[in-house]
């Protein structure tokens, strides 16, 4: 089965306009329902996992996709609209420097921001974390252990800008994803014990018992959790065990650590 791609040659099409606006902005990607994924590997990922969702690729006119992402997309059950641009309009609407692409546009569920009920699995909630590339790597470090619930505070980093898919390399296409949760409705939601680190806490987290179930929150780069966590009586804060040369961790890798600890302990030899 062939694929067949129409030609864009204009920075003027309506289409392409409406590309660089779902890159650029959050706003767009909202109103839309849409994200937009760059690079072989994210849509290799898309087209193993969750091909319903692909709704546009778009590629470099001299670099086609490999034959067998080729033979994939035209073997596709519902027909995928395809595009290619020459080299320096590529360039111009690709969020990456020197980018080879391809593009694609993806249909977010309708229920992408679903309604939240009852939390009785593990999940981690996200508190007005601003840096992509942090939150990439909770992603990434959250399937790696086990957790496949996302929740994402208001004010939060667009959990599906450009910036966010990259760093996260494909983890999205694996997670249950809730953003603009406020931390009320976490706390509401909430059926199993909610934890959180502190350099101020007592107990270490290689002391606590992370068997069971649980909520793991982690705050703002620099300032960390916001009042309404920090006055949580039912929050079990604890402790990374770390030199006393620094006085704090990366956000990315204090989650990291404490997602591969509570995985430790579950996998641990009897």
């Amino acid at each position: 089965m062939n694929l067949i791609a129409q030609p864009i040659r204009s920075r003027a099409n309506a289409r392409l306009r409406r590309l660089h606006a779902l890159i650029e902005r959050a706003s767009a990607r909202r109103r839309e329902h849409c994200a937009v994924i760059e690079g072989e590997h994210l849509l290799e990922s898309w087209l193993m996992h969750r091909p319903e969702q692909l709704r546009e690729v778009y590629w470099r006119a001299d670099e086609p996709p490999p034959p067998g992402i080729a033979s994939r997309l035209a073997g596709l059950a519902d027909p995928i609209e395809c595009f290619t641009l020459d080299a320096e309009l590529f360039a111009r609407i690709s969020s990456l420097e020197n980018s080879r692409g391809p593009i694609a546009v993806l249909l977010l569920p309708a229920d992408h921001q679903p309604q939240l009920g009852p939390i009785d699995t593990d999940a981690i909630y996200l508190d007005a974390l601003q840096d992509p590339g942090n939150v990439g790597t909770i992603l990434r470090s959250a399937l790696a252990f086990g957790v496949r619930t996302v929740l994402a505070a208001p004010g939060c980093v667009d959990l599906w800008s450009p910036k966010v898919l990259r760093a996260a390399m494909g983890s999205h296409v694996l997670l249950e994803i809730h953003t603009d949760c406020p931390i009320e409705r976490l706390f509401a939601c909430a059926r199993v014990p909610l934890r959180a680190t502190s350099s101020h806490a007592t107990r270490l987290i290689r002391e606590a018992g992370l068997a069971a179930p649980g909520i793991w929150l982690f705050g703002q780069e620099g300032r960390g959790l916001d009042q309404p966590a920090l006055a949580n009586a039912d929050i079990d804060w604890l402790a990374i065990e770390q030199s006393a040369d620094i006085e704090s961790l990366n956000v990315g890798v204090a989650a990291s650590i404490c997602l591969y600890e509570q995985y430790r302990q579950r996998h641990a030899a009897p």
